[in-house]
């Protein structure tokens, strides 16, 4: 591990030169944290209200950056060929079945992905030394000629290599996903990401010119998306990227845009650990995005950011880490009309085709001691009819439209003994044996100031996995308790 991040940091320190050739000030430099990861630090004091980064939104890799209408010949053909993907769902298996399926068009996240690693093979490739000042240094005049592939190439470089993926549970064994996270959503989760995957390889195997399998095999889809989605920060953006830049499209000059739900990849940025005491804020100046202090730090002290309210399965799926009595865990299942309760499968995804809703538990179902909007109406005896003019956006955990539902209606007392008895067979099903208790005993003084990358190598899956699995099962067991006290 010390070996790793000591070659992190070095490349790294071509990230720094290449972004301050770009226009970057800052006032960090990288350095390897007490538990052998990679983090940011402070290169000076630095008082409250500075900015400790402020670097030009051109260095972001965003969906609009898969777009560019002002790029080289090769790279545009590159964006041609993402346009013209469509990937099938595999749900085919017969001879000829794709042909007759004409399939989706892919993501933004997708593309980021791909363009990532059209970027890595680029930067493998090139012969010259990736830390020479050679002719793809950018200048003032230059920033106005097409961009050419490679230009990234220093932050690629910079990247965490299968040390990441390792941390990550789309990396396990089929034996150790079933192990690790029996009993839980993010075992049909993990199951999903994989699929998707192999059914985005077999769609680039069609076009091997843009996309050589030796650069987009599984492999490397699977290293891309752990980059991505550990990495990945919502960042507002002005116009189209670097489109507003020298741009000829009026339209795409005034158009107003962000990163897009899935985020973008900000170098320096994405090297942040976590804290949830960060005393960091993340702002837009103009054709920037700065990084600011909310209050004094030391020269050398580490410089965190929040990674945001994520509850412990998306930090496991997508980080490779946990947080300890996280704040912001969920855990999210399906509820039929007859409550039935059970975690989304690739046959049941579509609640209107299965009939099915989706609802979130969160710690404020005890604490506030209120059932999950979409379930307190299936729980009064209405149809999905009044489910669907009630949930609008359940994702999020909200109840809106309230529409001609009437809530003073009782709870139908069937509906909360056949809830009670769902929620202990899913918690009952999430086991937890005497020895992994004790283990979690003996260490209730972890803090949550950890990455992915310093926090679980392979050691650390196995506990990582039981905190999550553990916090699953308190949340269904509140689930429970709340329909045994409405009950009586």
């Amino acid at each position: 591990l010390a070996r790793m991040a000591s070659s992190r940091v070095a490349r790294g320190s071509a990230l720094l030169r290449w972004l301050e050739r770009e226009g970057c000030e800052h006032s960090v430099t990288l350095g390897t944290t007490p538990s052998a990861g990679v983090g940011v630090f402070a290169s000076r004091d630095v008082g409250k209200g500075e900015v400790l980064v402020s670097c030009p939104m051109r260095c972001v890799i965003g969906a609009a950056e898969t777009r560019r209408g002002d790029a080289d010949d090769e790279t545009v053909a590159f964006q041609d060929a993402m346009d013209a993907l469509r990937v099938t769902d595999g749900s085919g298996d017969s001879p000829g079945s794709d042909d007759d399926r004409e399939g989706t068009p892919v993501s933004d996240s997708t593309r980021m992905q791909l363009v990532l690693l059209r970027e890595r093979n680029l930067a493998e490739t090139e012969e010259k030394n990736i830390d020479c000042d050679d002719a793809a240094t950018t200048t003032k005049d230059s920033q106005e000629e097409p961009r050419r592939g490679g230009y990234w190439r220093h932050y690629v470089a910079s990247l965490p290599g299968n040390d990441l993926v390792a941390c990550l549970p789309l990396s396990w064994s089929g034996g150790d996903l079933r192990r690790r996270l029996h009993g839980t959503a993010l075992l049909f989760e993990t199951s999903a990401d994989l699929a998707e995957l192999k059914c985005l390889q077999k769609a680039l195997v069609k076009n091997q010119k843009e996309f050589p399998p030796e650069t987009f095999n599984l492999d490397a889809l699977i290293w891309a998306h752990a980059v991505f989605w550990s990495r990945a920060i919502s960042l507002p953006q002005a116009g189209w990227g670097r489109a507003g830049e020298g741009c000829h499209n009026k339209k795409q000059k005034t158009e107003k845009r962000t990163a897009g739900d899935d985020g973008a990849l900000t170098p320096l940025l994405d090297m942040c650990n976590h804290s949830s005491f960060s005393h960091t804020e993340l702002r837009r100046r103009g054709a920037r995005w700065q990084l600011v202090a909310r209050r004094g730090f030391k020269k050398d002290e580490q410089v965190t950011i929040d990674y945001g309210g994520k509850g412990n399965g998306e930090l496991l799926r997508r980080h490779g880490f946990v947080v300890p009595l996280n704040p912001y865990d969920t855990c999210s299942a399906w509820v039929s009309r007859d409550i039935t309760i059970g975690f989304a499968s690739s046959d049941d995804e579509n609640p209107k085709r299965a009939e099915k809703i989706k609802i979130l538990l969160h710690r404020g179902t005890k604490q506030w001691n209120e059932f999950p909007g979409g379930l307190d109406v299936l729980l009064r005896g209405f149809d999905a009819k009044h489910v669907s003019d009630v949930v609008q956006d359940v994702d999020e955990g909200l109840t809106t439209a309230i529409g001609n539902v009437d809530f003073e209606k009782k709870f139908d007392q069937d509906a909360l003994r056949r809830l009670e008895a769902q929620a202990a067979r899913m918690a009952d099903a999430i086991s937890i044996s005497d020895d992994e208790k004790h283990s979690l005993a003996g260490n209730e003084d972890d803090d949550d100031q950890k990455s992915g990358f310093e926090s679980t190598p392979g050691h650390f899956a196995d506990r990582a996995a039981l905190l999550y699995r553990t916090s699953q099962r308190e949340l269904l067991l509140d689930l429970k308790e709340l329909a045994e006290t409405r009950r009586r």
